[in-house]
Formats: structure tokens, sequence, C-alpha cells
């Protein structure tokens, strides 16, 4: 007999079958730049005309809950019109122009995202757990001519914004406004909400530099084109029509929400939660930040069918859950993304929430998040899979350290090919051309197919660190140490960690007769990086590390040095 399609490939399969179909999802072979990609053909070029157009589409369906306040989808756009009229016509933004968002969660994030991309300008949003010199760092970079604030970031940039004039728009003020900084209120409070600017915006346009932090230090800012975003968008839509078409589990359109525990300025929370949610007409609840009890009482008191977070989040949801007694029979999707999720939280899902869609997904800033994905019955059964790349838009490939294609069953380097790839690294020509081979993007991770077409992520070859979801740039820290007066050689690396995946830790040889402790490490570090970049594990060493045969510090040797001493009882 016939074995059944597990659901995730019934899905996959009527996912494609729409591709075929002259309908919203058809696809086609096209070509930019001498590169070929397959990609949606009646998909909108502009991000503009698509949260315009399905965003009206729900009127006055309750879009956003934030606290005690709520929005509908007609509001946020309206406020969002406002705004894009006053930027062009009182603030001279022009296309192209770049305007940031140094803010955490809140409905002024995303009507100023909605409101620079309606105008031609392009979004910067701003890590908001980073201290002075990394806000200062992106602003220069990416020579914003604005900012959105709020309160606390405004505090940190206060100096760099003085210095090189730049106007700051706080949001949620508590304090007076001043002649250089204007607020959020006052500028959304007038002008007609209906018309938004008419500037002429392309598909190869930027709309967004996001900025992530890499092997080589300086967080790079990530370019995305209307086109790619928008296409983007397009196969998440594709995937969940073809959910819906198959699958009698999701609720009434009206009746979904999704919970928004991430943050904005990562791609997950701006792309795959906030923009998707707007042209899908799915209600979101938003938090601040990160609360598991809240997040519970959320979930409860909501009636929230999607959840999507960092591997640690899920697994802080599902401790708190436990702990309360509580069911979460409201929710149909949890999604892991940004790091690996522990294949026993896997199992605690499918033996507790029946009804839920595990999920886990593969991507990176530089591909607007796609990559691959797996859920439900595949998930349960290769939880440490990511999947099958995210056909039809998405093509990867396994490559030898010459570029050739891997041998079949053998690792290599993972490479992607789409049309939702970013067009490059703002101001960053060189690592552009070096991340960048004839179309396929490189993305320093490690990675093997099974014999289903599964992907597995088996390492990185970049230095990074992936801390519960978060990018942290082994070299930007060791850069810093190394100006300590009483460090001679340190070395950065990922420690295991339960929850969020992995922790920074530091292997330290002090100077000669330095009284080097690891308190006074984390104070010299803390007014210069963002907190979950600071090392949580110091280990002192009394002998040089070991270094490879170029002469460098051997890292990878270092960690399993150290993992060994950690497994033999070694004091953490």
């Amino acid at each position: 007999m016939t074995q059944e399609p597990s659901i995730y490939r019934q899905i996959h399969a009527k996912a494609y079958g729409l591709n075929r179909e002259d309908g919203p999802f058809k696809t086609e072979r096209k070509e930019f730049d001498g590169v070929a990609y397959q990609i949606y053909s009646h998909a909108p070029e502009i991000l503009r005309d698509v949260f315009i157009a399905r965003g009206r589409h729900f009127g006055a369906q309750e879009f956003l809950r934030y606290g005690d306040e709520r929005l509908s989808f007609d509001e946020l756009l309206d406020r969002a019109a406002t705004l894009a009229g006053r930027l062009v016509n009182e603030l001279g933004v022009k296309k192209g122009d770049r305007v940031a968002i140094a803010m955490r969660n809140c409905p002024e994030w995303m009507i100023a995202f909605l409101a620079i991309a309606a105008c031609g300008g392009i979004v910067v949003p701003l890590n908001s757990w980073w201290e002075a010199d990394e806000l200062s760092y992106a602003m220069g970079d990416s020579g914003a001519k604005l900012v959105f604030s709020d309160e606390q970031r405004l505090a940190r940039l206060r100096h760099y914004l003085e210095r090189d004039g730049v106007r700051a728009i706080l949001a949620r003020r508590t304090t007076p406004a001043t002649k250089s900084c204007l607020t959020f209120d006052d500028l959304c409070n007038a002008g007609n909400a209906s018309d938004w600017p008419g500037v002429s915006i392309a598909g190869d346009d930027a709309v967004c530099i996001m900025y992530t932090s890499g092997s080589t230090g300086a967080p790079k800012g990530v370019v995305a084109t209307n086109r790619g975003l928008v296409q983007a968008l397009w196969f998440w839509l594709n995937l969940g029509a073809a959910v819906e078409q198959l699958f009698d589990i999701l609720p009434s359109a009206e009746n979904r929400a999704l919970l928004l525990n991430m943050p904005l300025f990562h791609v997950a929370g701006c792309y795959a939660c906030f923009l998707l949610s707007l042209i899908s007409g799915r209600r979101i609840v938003m938090m601040n930040k990160w609360d598991a009890a809240e997040a519970l009482r959320l979930i409860e008191e909501e009636k929230i069918s999607h959840f999507n977070g960092a591997p640690a989040m899920v697994m802080d949801l599902l401790y708190a859950s436990s702990r309360a007694g509580k069911t979460l029979d409201s929710l149909v999707e949890i999604t892991g993304s940004g790091a690996a999720t522990p294949p026993a939280r896997i199992r605690y899902i499918a033996e507790n929430l029946p009804q839920v869609f595990p999920q886990a997904s593969y991507g990176m800033t530089e591909t607007c998040g796609l990559g691959a994905l797996i859920f439900a019955d595949e998930y349960q059964a290769k939880p440490d899979s990511v999947g099958l790349p995210n056909a039809p838009i998405v093509e990867i490939r396994l490559a030898d350290k010459n570029g050739h294609d891997a041998p079949p069953g053998a690792e290599g380097e993972i490479w992607i090919k789409s049309i939702a790839n970013m067009s490059g690294y703002w101001n960053k020509p060189e690592a552009t051309r070096e991340i960048f081979q004839d179309g396929w993007l490189r993305s320093g991770d490690l990675g093997r197919f099974d014999e289903d077409g599964c992907l597995y992520i088996v390492g990185r070859i970049k230095e990074i660190i992936i801390r519960g979801g978060e990018n942290v740039s082994c070299n930007e820290i060791e850069a810093l140490l190394f100006e300590h007066p009483d460090i001679e050689e340190a070395c950065i690396y990922g420690e295991p960690d339960e929850r969020l995946g992995e922790i920074v830790a530091a292997s330290i040889m002090p100077r000669a007769g330095a009284n080097l402790t690891a308190e006074a490490v984390r104070d010299f570090l803390a007014p210069r990086l963002a907190r979950f970049k600071i090392p949580e594990r110091i280990d002192f060493q009394a002998s040089s590390l070991p270094r490879l045969a170029s002469g460098k510090i051997d890292r990878r040797k270092v960690r399993q040095l150290r993992l060994a001493r950690i497994a033999d009882g070694a004091s953490v």
C-alpha cells in the first residue's frame, strides 16, 4: 500500500500547484541583471502599492492592540499617509533618503516604517538594544537625515545628533519638545490622511537597510529592494493559501491573531510578522518587550492563533504554560526562527499541544528571511532539520571550498539564489562582491541534504555567534577587548546553551602582573556594547592561547578545549 505523503509534503505540493495556475501565485523565470530567477508573475513591484491595496481591503477591522491602544487597518494607514505627506512636504524627505527608526516595539514604529517606504525613502531600523556607539555607527554609515526615536534611544543618540545636525522625531515623549526634536503626535495630527505622496518608485529601488552583525566586526547594512521584499511576502502568502485550501486548521480570517513578541528591527519581526499580517488581514497583539508570563496572559485573553519567536522565547512560553497549567488551546502555529530549537521542545509540542503546527525556518537578513522551512509531522520526525528550500523563488545548493557542487551526501557551504536576496551591503562594495557569486549568495553556513531533500545546518564558516536569534560578531568584541590595557590575548566564541542556543564566551590571557577579573572585563565593555554581546562566561588563561600555523588564534581549538574542561567538571 502506498503511504500517504506527510502533511508537510502535501502543503508543498499544493503550493506548487498554485504556482502553475494562472492566479495570484503563478510563477515564471525572469532575468534581472543577467541572472535568471523564479518569480511570482503577478506580484506587484512596489511595497507601498501592496500595503495600501491589501491593507485597505480590511478597512475597519482591528489590526493592532498595544496595551490599551487599538488601531484598525484604516486607522494605521491613515496615520501613515498623513506622516508620509509631512515627511515630504515639510521635512524635505526625497526618494532615496535614509530615515532611521530607533525605538522599541510600539505603534509609532509601524506607522513610521510605512510612511518612509510610501514616500520613496529608505527605512533604517536600528537595534534598540544597541548602546550609543553602535547606534551612532549605523546612523553615520547609512547617512540617515532623520531618526524616529523613543526617549531612551534619543538619550543615547543625543551627542551624535547634535554633532551632525540630524533631526529627531520623538515618539511617546514625557519631556517638552525642542527645536531640533519634533514630536510624532504633532506630525501625525494634521494633513489629509487620504493623500499618499505621488513619488515614483521602481521595483529595484531600495526600501530598507537592516543592519546585521557579521564576521568582519562592524554591522553591515543589508539593502532590501521593493521587488525583493514583496516577492518574499508573496511566498508566505502562497504557503498560507496552500495550508488554507488543504486543511481546516486555521481560524476564520477575522479571528487570526499573531502575538508580536519579536523586535521590529529584526527581519522576522518586521517582514514575516508585521508586514505579512498587514497584507493578509491578520490581527497583531504587540508586546513592548519579551515577558513569558505576559505573553501567556495575552495568548489566553486575545485568543492568539500564531506565535513566532526565537527558540528561547518558544521555550520560555512552554515552561510558563506548564507551570501555570495552561493549555494554549487557541494556538495553531508556533514558529521558531533565528536559531535551532532543541528537539525535546518539538516533542513537547507534539505531545502536549496536538492542535499546533510547529515549524522552524532558516533564513538570513540578506535573504529577507527566506531560505528553508519545515513544519508539522515532518518537523516532529526530523527536529534537527530546517526542511525544504522555499521553492519556487529560492534555490539552494551546497558548494565545496572551490565553489563547485559538493558531492551527494557531503557537507558544503549553503549558497542561496533568490529574487528576495539583498541587492548588496550598503557602502560596502567589496563585502558585496565577496558574498555573491554568479547570483548566488554565500551564507557562510555549512549544511547537508538528506535523502528526502531536507536541509540540515551543521556549522558555520563565518565567525559569528547566534545568541537567541541575534547575530554577535566575535571580531567586534575582540577588537574592544584588545583596547583593555590588561589584556594580552583574547578569543570570543559561542558556548552551547539550552535556552538561547549559544551564549557569548571569552578566553583571555591577561598581561603579566595584571589582576584582571571577569567583572572588570564586563564593566569595560558595558558602555560600548549592547548587553547581549557582553561575554557571559569568561575563562582566564595563564599561557598563550592555541594558534594556527598562520599565527592567528585558533578559535575552534580554544572553544574545543574550553568545552572539554566544562565536560570534565571545570567551573563555568
